[in-house]
């Protein structure tokens, strides 16, 4: 997941993503349809903890993070499967 979130696009575009605190965050149902919406939070969430500083434990962050953790979930069981030769795997570069 590290390619996820730390790639140069992310880290870029890091500086202009909203302040967490601020951000407008999308619905679960969002981020499943349109895979745009991942990539807002995960820059919003690098700003947050890495450019702003702001700590894991924060509820902002948490609400991130539980935004993405289905994504995050389902990227690693396709990556499984790929791993091992099941039908419908892929890597986790996309």
């Amino acid at each position: 997941m590290g390619d996820r979130f730390f790639s140069a696009r992310h880290i870029t575009g890091a500086p202009g993503a909203p302040a967490i605190a601020d951000a407008k965050l999308p619905t679960p149902q969002e981020v499943a349809e349109n895979s745009g919406h991942w990539t807002v939070a995960v820059s919003a969430l690098v700003r947050a903890v890495v450019l702003d500083g702001v700590p894991v434990s924060d509820p902002a962050v948490a609400r991130v993070a539980e935004l993405l953790a289905p994504a995050v979930w389902h990227e690693l069981a396709t990556a499984d499967d790929a791993q091992y030769g099941r039908p419908g795997g892929s890597s986790l570069r996309s």
